[in-house]
């Protein structure tokens, strides 16, 4: 009997040791709690990337902006508290935000993500998403290099869906796009009307007219492949639902030049220049000449 009881304690001893030796927490239904899991993460972070590694915790998706600033504001407490990442103050990325009406709960492109992330200039850039499955939700925090946009963090976790996520994740109907909301494909609304709907991509750099193009029919934000050059009739929305309320973070001047969709022959391409007095229309002969990029897209929502 002493042999046996002995046996016994040694494989308890052992099971204790095994959770002690770093298996995942885990609730009574199979999934990790929410902190946990953005714990775990924030480890993940700091032990994968290079010490002082410049870093900005940029967006979550989610249904709940309540969520979504929980995670992100965890993940930058985490990240801080361990000095291993120089993490960008949230102030400075609420300063774009504002200027071009950045939501952190909504879809946003890893272009547009790109983009910020240079503007804060940080040399990575955190995003992350929650999906439900069954009773537990599936949480994926990303960490994307600027420079190269390569993968440099993939973490998922199943979470429980308990009283904490529940609350968080309480959010009224889902609001109808506005102007100056993310689009479906990661742009900036700059038309909506009885349904229908445009967005405007972030630059995406200086090209010549061909390279222009090219750019144009190869972007996929969102996924969606029918972005295009904005037409004539698209700048003007464009400056006057966004450019005048300082939304969308447009370029102004001689910076703020851009192709326009239409070539009305072998030698002339038009070009749109956002002016602080009035939107500039010219017609160019300048195909190698380089100028700025945007592209736009039109949807629905019934």
């Amino acid at each position: 009997m002493k042999t046996k009881n002995t046996l016994f304690g040694i494989i308890a001893l052992a099971v204790i040791m095994g959770c002690a030796g770093g298996a995942k927490p885990v609730t009574s239904n199979g999934g990790m709690t929410l902190d946990q899991a953005i714990k775990e993460a924030s480890d993940e972070i700091d032990t994968t990337l290079s010490a002082g590694t410049k870093i900005a915790l940029i967006n979550f998706n989610s249904k709940s902006n309540g969520f979504s600033a929980y995670v992100l504001d965890e993940l930058t407490t985490n990240l801080v508290k361990s000095k291993q990442m120089t993490v960008i103050d949230r102030k400075e990325l609420n300063l774009i935000k504002n200027e071009i009406n950045f939501q952190m709960s909504g879809e946003v492109s890893d272009e547009s993500m790109q983009s910020i992330g240079k503007m804060l200039g940080a040399q990575s850039i955190v995003s992350g998403s929650l999906t439900k499955i069954g009773n537990t939700y599936r949480i994926v925090i990303r960490v994307l290099n600027v420079q190269s946009a390569t993968i440099e963090v993939q973490y998922r976790a199943d979470i429980t869906d308990d009283y904490r996520v529940e609350e968080l994740l309480i959010t009224d109907t889902p609001p109808a796009y506005k102007i100056g909301d993310w689009g479906p494909g990661g742009g900036v609304v700059f038309y909506a009307e009885n349904g229908q709907y445009k967005e405007c991509s972030m630059d995406l750099g200086e090209y010549s007219w061909y390279e222009a193009l090219r750019t144009a029919n190869q972007y996929r934000g969102g996924d969606f492949s029918d972005w295009q050059l904005p037409t004539n009739n698209e700048f003007d929305l464009l400056y006057e639902n966004l450019y005048k309320n300082n939304v969308g973070g447009f370029q102004s001047g001689v910076r703020g030049t851009y192709w326009a969709f239409g070539q009305y022959n072998d030698a002339f391409v038009s070009i749109f220049a956002f002016q602080k007095e009035e939107p500039l229309h010219m017609i160019t002969n300048g195909k190698n000449d380089t100028y700025r990029v945007r592209v736009v897209r039109s949807f629905i929502v019934n």
